[in-house]
């Protein structure tokens, strides 16, 4: 515009613009281009249409998902619908031929034993006594926030004491 104006050839000035497209007014509402617009947004509507009706439709099937983890987790063996034997896969399980199956939980032992096994100290044994704590059975049932609260564990104590508690849980698989 500034240029425009020191060219003297034109009759630009502060308040007259340049004639060039780049200084034209946007277009008003009720021009063509709202036609342009409208038949650009029909023709999308259109494709989606046709896209949408010829579109594959993927089905997932997770009938025997249960059986086929509880198969590879559950006792180390495969079962026969692990190892890709048994029903074809429009089986659909019921109830009697497919249990759920649930890792049985460790033997339960006194809270003595699980200190002295797990070599923790005799604080955090007198911290779970005075919780009245029974054994690693019952330390699942306890959040992190209640033995730091109530038990006044430190952040050493917890570890050693959720360490435990996994190492106890994992040699009861065994």
């Amino acid at each position: 515009w500034a240029a425009a104006i020191q060219d003297t050839t034109n009759d630009s000035s502060l308040e007259t613009p340049p004639n060039m497209k780049m200084f034209d007014p946007p277009p008003s509402r009720n021009s063509d281009n709202n036609a342009d617009a409208t038949i650009l947004a029909k023709r999308r509507l259109t494709t989606n249409h046709n896209s949408s009706t010829s579109s594959l439709q993927v089905v997932v099937n997770f009938d025997r998902l249960a059986e086929i983890l509880s198969g590879l987790h559950g006792n180390g063996q495969r079962t026969s619908a692990a190892s890709g034997q048994g029903p074809g896969p429009n089986h659909t399980p019921t109830p009697a031929n497919n249990p759920v199956t649930r890792r049985a939980l460790p033997p339960k032992i006194s809270l003595e034993e699980f200190c002295l096994r797990y070599s923790l100290s005799q604080a955090i044994y007198a911290k779970l006594t005075k919780l009245a704590i029974t054994g690693p059975h019952a330390l699942r049932f306890i959040s992190n926030n209640v033995l730091s609260n109530d038990g006044t564990f430190v952040v050493g104590e917890l570890a050693d004491v959720r360490d435990a508690e996994q190492r106890w849980a994992d040699d009861g698989f065994h």
